[in-house]
């Protein structure tokens, strides 16, 4: 197994970056999803490479509404897991939005 290298930044979208970049394929997040027909639980997965592209959709949508870093503001969501953990990244990246 290889090693991993993370920089010095305690910002977790900081080290999103670098895992997307290091491991892109590597599984970042799984939720369970619900029951397949032989009753056994089904996962919903999102690699890191995933992750920081829909964090990074977030981000630029969120401040093309004009909210821009810095700004408090709350953010309501569903019970869907992947989302939550989209906007605690994009909560963190400041502004390092795709364009």
């Amino acid at each position: 197994m290889s090693s991993i290298r993370l920089g010095t930044s305690a910002n977790i979208a900081t080290r999103l970056s670098e895992m997307a970049a290091q491991i892109p394929h590597s599984l970042a997040v799984a939720a369970p999803r619900g029951r397949n027909p032989q009753g056994k639980q089904t996962y919903q997965r999102l690699t890191f490479g995933e992750l920081e592209d829909d964090t990074n959709c977030i981000a630029a949508g969120l401040q093309n509404m004009g909210i821009v870093p810095g700004m408090h503001h709350f953010t309501g969501s569903s019970r869907n897991r992947f989302y939550f953990a989209n906007l605690r990244f994009v909560q963190d990246r400041r502004c390092h939005c795709a364009d």
